[in-house]
């Protein structure tokens, strides 16, 4: 029917802009630094930029994840009760942070052997990987709020936050490109993410009365801060070990810290949410 198709239209343009966004952060990057850094140099700090965007990309799974899995959940007729979708962000918001806070950890310790798996040279891309990892796992770690603020709220504020993103990182490109490269622009494409999650959190708060904080945050961030900590404290203690067997060390102490924020920081109720994983996992009820 003709509202349906109007309604349908109206969701679709609201969307697109931000979308659109994500793939210019994504791919333009790469064009613009072989534009405006000419030759060899260009094509190196290119190729330099690629790698570390690859692995920044590993966090964000934990958002995309959630974002698929909660859209069509929020945007169904049963679930746009505030409550009900109160209790899907939190939930979300919870795993989110467990999951995606040890994550960055993890590669930020590990960021010199990674990149001495690419080219020679890919030792320098360091900065670029902390910086869009930072990024990434901080969106991550904000939930799906965009993608709940999609289908859920205005329609006209994924199109200004894009728009704001869109003018943060263009002023900071400004000010950092000519000063630090491929590092600055690194710097402005991760404070345009930024800028956009963090105002689709204010705005759910503000304006659909959705909120990020709840009684159990401050456990769920100190048991994942806990976590980084006992990473860290191992990377250092290992450091004089060669590094495969320290990427062991630290890939399995990450899975031991994965698992006990899980089973000591979430609440029973969302731990029984996790249904036949959680049983696997053994997280208890």
């Amino acid at each position: 029917s003709r509202p349906v198709l109007h309604n349908l239209l109206l969701s679709g343009i609201s969307v697109l802009p931000s979308n659109i966004l994500g793939r210019i952060f994504s791919d333009v990057p790469v064009l613009f630094l072989n534009v405006f850094l000419s030759g060899e140099a260009g094509a190196n700090a290119a190729g330099l930029y690629s790698i570390a965007r690859k692995l920044a990309s590993i966090p964000q799974m934990v958002g995309t994840v959630f974002s698929h899995v909660i859209s069509p959940v929020a945007a169904s007729g049963e679930n746009r009760k505030l409550a009900t979708l109160q209790t899907l962000y939190t939930f979300s918001l919870r795993i989110s942070l467990l999951l995606a806070v040890p994550t960055v950890m993890l590669l930020i310790l590990s960021v010199d052997t990674l990149l001495g798996l690419f080219v020679t040279g890919a030792v320098s891309a360091w900065p670029m990987v902390v910086i869009l990892t930072c990024a990434r796992g901080f969106e991550a770690m904000l939930g799906p709020a965009t993608a709940i603020q999609q289908v859920f709220s205005n329609r006209g504020l994924p199109v200004l936050n894009t728009v704001i993103g869109l003018v943060v990182a263009s002023i900071v490109i400004l000010m950092a490109f000519p000063e630090y490269g491929a590092t600055g622009l690194a710097l402005g494409v991760a404070s345009g993410q930024v800028i956009m999650a963090m105002l689709s959190v204010w705005q759910l708060s503000r304006m659909d009365n959705l909120y990020y904080f709840d009684a159990k945050f401050i456990q769920i961030v100190g048991a994942a801060l806990t976590s980084c900590l006992v990473m860290f404290v191992t990377a250092r203690l290992t450091a004089s070990v060669p590094a495969l067997l320290q990427g062991i060390i630290l890939m399995t102490v990450y899975l031991m810290v994965l698992w006990s924020g899980l089973r000591f920081a979430l609440p029973a109720q969302d731990r029984q949410a996790l249904g036949k994983l959680g049983r696997g996992l053994r997280l208890g009820s």
